[in-house]
């Protein structure tokens, strides 16, 4: 089914690509309309945190790995992965994303209804198919000629619709890099995987990391927490909950912890007793221990994002300090 969405149905977008387009007016947004095919319209009915993942078109095993890897991981939470639909890291996403039961989107240069590369067409059929995902473009990105400014837009167009963007591997200059920059023009969180510097593929992450453009990924679980402490621990999966914007706590969380004091005061005495030490707490560590005294990780970690907004606890990374009594 062919779908047109105007831009003022996505908050994030229209104002992104409107900041954009006043150093660049080939940005501009066209017609104000994005393009997609998919099975139904249900890839619109949830607003779930939309993780842009993206690499280069010439992976290595390392950066394969780590793509499958995390988005097994990602599959607990529903969370939907929006990537390029190209070759090599892009493709992983997808076909990654379609394995673990996730919703991913492709933004693709071309008509969706038969986008490139060839070699990626039984995988966009897939995408296609599946309930909540879809192949998306922009009214003027579906009648180009794939010259190379076009696959510029289209990234413009692709990081526009993401919470936070993870690079994987990448070259230098390349389009993963044009990626990252309109990432930090939009405000956009970046997460970058290091690699060996003796790796092609490698170079570009490593400069964002080293040039502050993006924050270092040290593991998968490093990459989970870092999520889960931007968007919440809520399960995605059955369409349920509000969506959390990027460092926001919702209101629902703070009354269901007021609604039970009980709970509150458990955790609240587990907490306290766990960071007193002024150094900090390995959040892992914490969860683990929780749970041998009987406490979920999905209750303690709703409890640790309240207890941030309120500013009474610090998390950075896979630490976790206090900030005065709780």
């Amino acid at each position: 089914m062919r779908f047109e969405i105007p831009l003022e149905d996505d908050p994030l977008l229209a104002p992104r690509l409107s900041a954009l387009a006043e150093f660049d007016p080939h940005l501009k947004i066209d017609e104000g309309r994005l393009l997609a095919e998919s099975v139904d319209a249900s890839f619109l009915e949830h607003r779930r945190p939309r993780i842009g993942m993206i690499g280069t078109r010439r992976p290595t095993s390392y950066g394969l790995r780590f793509v499958r890897e995390s988005i097994e991981a990602f599959a607990s939470f529903g969370w939907t992965l929006v990537s390029g639909g190209a070759l090599g890291i892009d493709a992983e996403v997808h076909r990654s994303a379609l394995e673990f039961g996730l919703p991913t989107w492709s933004f693709v240069v071309g008509s969706p209804k038969d986008p490139g590369p060839v070699a990626n067409r039984a995988l966009f059929r897939a995408i296609r198919d599946r309930r909540g995902s879809a192949l998306l473009t922009s009214s003027t990105l579906s009648q180009v000629t794939h010259q190379k400014f076009d696959w510029i837009r289209r990234n413009a167009w692709m990081v526009g619709l993401c919470d936070v963007l993870i690079v994987v591997e990448g070259l230098r200059p390349s389009g993963t890099w044009s990626s990252a920059e309109f990432a930090r023009e939009y405000k956009i969180p970046v997460l970058a995987l290091p690699g060996p510097v003796f790796s092609p593929q490698s170079e570009a992450t490593n400069l964002m990391i080293s040039g502050d453009l993006a924050k270092i990924i040290l593991s998968v679980e490093d990459l989970v927490q870092t999520l889960i402490v931007r968007f919440g621990s809520d399960s995605y999966n059955k369409g349920t909950g509000p969506f959390r914007p990027p460092g926001g706590v919702p209101n629902a969380q703070v009354q269901r912890l007021s609604r039970y004091p009980e709970v509150e005061t458990n955790i609240l005495e587990f907490l306290g007793e766990q960071t007193q030490d002024s150094i900090g707490i390995d959040i892992w560590k914490l969860l683990a221990q929780g749970q041998s005294r009987g406490f979920s990780s999905s209750s303690l970690l709703e409890a640790l994002e309240v207890l941030q907004a309120a500013g009474k606890v610090q998390i950075a990374g896979r630490r976790l300090e206090r900030r005065g009594s709780l």
